[in-house]
């Protein structure tokens, strides 16, 4: 059964895109077709351990401090939904991808890795599976969760997608 290429636009909406590299290492961009939505930040988590030494000292170890982004968006059933199908093999794997939230405004771009459940990690980030669900005929739903490799990209990230900037915030 052949899908029709289903079209959406939405005036004013900021949509973001991912830039990933396919199992050919081409590289590919998948383009949102519509604004995430329930866009939850995390605050920065510390990771480490602390370790007593024979003597009683209290020693703590910090690894990094990690910040991550849930979101939730629509997909339209046909190439739409094959470029997320695309995008999501390649992304479970562990991939750093490069986010830009703003498809338009390719200055403000992050690192970032796809988090899944299922998949051993020692992060503390939540995981999602990321699988479409069924929200109306034509109409997808996938959640995902967006690891940054830089904490200090997550606020940025969030902004954009809220049509915020740092110099509007400043003004």
């Amino acid at each position: 059964m052949n899908w029709p290429q289903l079209q959406w636009n939405i005036p004013g909406a900021i949509l973001p895109k991912i830039q990933y590299v396919d199992a050919n290492g081409a590289a590919q961009t998948l383009e949102f077709r519509y604004p995430p939505v329930n866009v939850n930040p995390m605050a920065p988590v510390p990771k480490g351990s602390d370790n007593i030494a024979s003597d009683g000292t209290l020693w703590t170890v910090s690894w990094y401090v990690e910040a991550y982004m849930e979101f939730e968006t629509y997909v339209l059933m046909g190439d739409d939904m094959d470029a997320w199908l695309r995008f999501l093999s390649i992304a479970v794997n562990g991939q750093t991808l490069t986010i830009y939230p703003n498809k338009d405004d390719i200055t403000v771009s992050a690192p970032c890795t796809l988090m899944v459940a299922g998949r051993v990690n020692s992060s503390g980030a939540p995981a999602i599976d990321p699988r479409p669900t069924r929200v109306s005929p034509g109409l997808y739903k996938i959640q995902a969760v967006l690891r940054f490799q830089k904490p200090s990209d997550a606020s940025l990230v969030f902004d954009t997608l809220n049509g915020r900037s740092e110099a509007a915030d400043f003004a």
